[in-house]
Parts: structure tokens; sequence; C-alpha cells
């Protein structure tokens, strides 16, 4: 499962309980920053990046042209919660 948006509320929410019902997820964040803010929210996410069930993919501006596209490989499932506007 790929899931955008992951650092805002309803994102951050969908991200744990995905990872409590042990789904492999690939999270997209825009900076490295975001990463270790989301490893300090949840105890989880820490345990799950250890556990090779979560990964990050850094998109910095997913409006640009053919960002998303690189971290789509292996993916099946997208739950797309990002917006511009945050």
């Amino acid at each position: 499962i790929q899931i955008t948006g992951v650092t805002g509320y309803i994102g951050f929410q969908t991200l744990v309980l995905a990872l409590i019902r042990s789904h492999y997820v690939r999270a997209v964040v825009r900076s490295e920053s975001n990463i270790c803010d989301l490893k300090r929210k949840s105890m989880i996410i820490t345990e799950s990046v250890e556990q090779g069930r979560l990964e990050f993919a850094v998109v910095p501006d997913f409006l640009e042209k053919d960002a998303i596209f690189n971290a789509l490989d292996s993916i099946s499932v997208i739950i797309h919660l990002a917006s511009p506007l945050a």
C-alpha cells in the first residue's frame, strides 16, 4: 500500500491503522525531516521501519510532472490523502 499525506491527521491515522493491520506500506513524505517527525509520533512507525513493513519515499513536490511515478514501483494500492493546500 502506498499512502500519501501521512503527515496530516487523517493520513497519519490511516498509516497507523494500516500498520496495526500488518500491511506493508510505502509512505510518501515531502522531506527527510517528516520521517523523523513521524518516528517520534508513534512507536509503531519506528518498529515497522525496523521490521521492513514500512518504507518512505521522499517526494518534495508531488504536483511536479511525473514526481510521484518513481515511488510507485511494486505498488498495487494507493491511498491518496495529500493536499497541495497543506
